[in-house]
């Protein structure tokens, strides 16, 4: 690879994180086509680590808030811990404190929740996530699975469920679906926020949840590829001067998107961005039988 190809798929990477479709698919695809080959699961978690930063400069707001009221509800549970204890010293009926009280310390256990079935899925995949990042097959037949879910999510009328009132067995669910968007094809976002919008959100708090659990799992992802770039030296200097670019070119791309990705998504129907993942899922099969 060199410079200029890693800063175009750097902008590649910012334009589809934030859309119910598949960024490494099409990062995986225009690779097979510029026939680049080496360390990509490399370059690949520089330019997450590009939109990542780009999620926490636009989102910084709700994640201070999220961040705030996380340190108040351990807090309240502290307390509510030292009235228990006393409680049971005093023989009195313990008075405890309402700790989640809000949608936003509802929503910040929800990505809590939700971020361990990410994580023990993403551990599980690993190994097929690995193989299946060269392989234009399979990531297509990712594709085609993110086409279907988004299909069936179309047909299904939304409704309006606030984090408050949403059970956080549901919120472990679109965790799961979160889990599983690492294998190459399926859209992180877009599983994401079907999931959400099948649990009852509105498309407005689906998509805000999905970008806000993209945190956790991304960073996950980069610090797990770091330190197995390091063990193996993956990270020759080549490596780095064009993750660095494509994670520079993300970055800024992707901080435009997400306004765009928000206001888009919420207007228009996930059959158009389901027809869309079935042609490039089918374009990618076709080829990886002819390449």
């Amino acid at each position: 690879m060199n410079n200029l190809l890693a800063f175009l798929l750097g902008i590649l990477q910012g334009i589809t994180e934030f859309l119910p479709v598949s960024s490494t698919g099409h990062m995986i695809f225009m690779e097979h086509l510029t026939n680049y080959r080496d360390q990509v699961l490399l370059f690949h978690t520089f330019v997450h680590l590009g939109t990542l930063i780009a999620i926490f400069g636009y989102m910084r707001k709700d994640i201070k808030r999220l961040s705030g009221e996380s340190v108040s509800i351990a807090k309240e549970a502290g307390q509510n811990a030292g009235i228990w204890f006393k409680s049971r010293k005093s023989g009195e009926e313990p008075q405890y404190r309402r700790v989640i009280r809000t949608n936003y310390r509802k929503m910040a256990l929800m990505i809590l929740v939700a971020t361990i079935p990410t994580a023990i899925l993403g551990g599980i995949l690993e190994e097929v996530t690995f193989f299946g990042s060269y392989s234009m097959l399979y990531t297509g037949v990712g594709c085609l699975l993110t086409a279907i879910i988004l299909f069936v999510t179309s047909m299904v009328q939304v409704k309006n469920v606030i984090p408050k009132d949403m059970p956080y067995w549901k919120a472990a669910l679109i965790g799961a679906g979160q889990g599983f968007s690492v294998l190459p094809g399926i859209s992180g976002p877009g599983v994401s926020m079907c999931t959400g919008i099948l649990s009852g959100f509105s498309k407005k708090n689906a998509i805000r949840f999905a970008y806000l659990l993209s945190i956790p799992a991304v960073l996950g992802g980069f610090i797990v590829e770091l330190v197995m770039g390091i063990r193996l030296h993956a990270f020759t200097s080549a490596i780095l001067v064009e993750g660095i670019l494509g994670m520079i070119a993300a970055c800024i791309t992707g901080w435009f998107m997400i306004r765009i990705g928000l206001r888009f998504t919420r207007k228009h129907s996930f059959k158009a961005f389901a027809a869309y993942n079935l042609a490039l899922g089918i374009l990618m099969i076709a080829l990886s039988f002819v390449a």
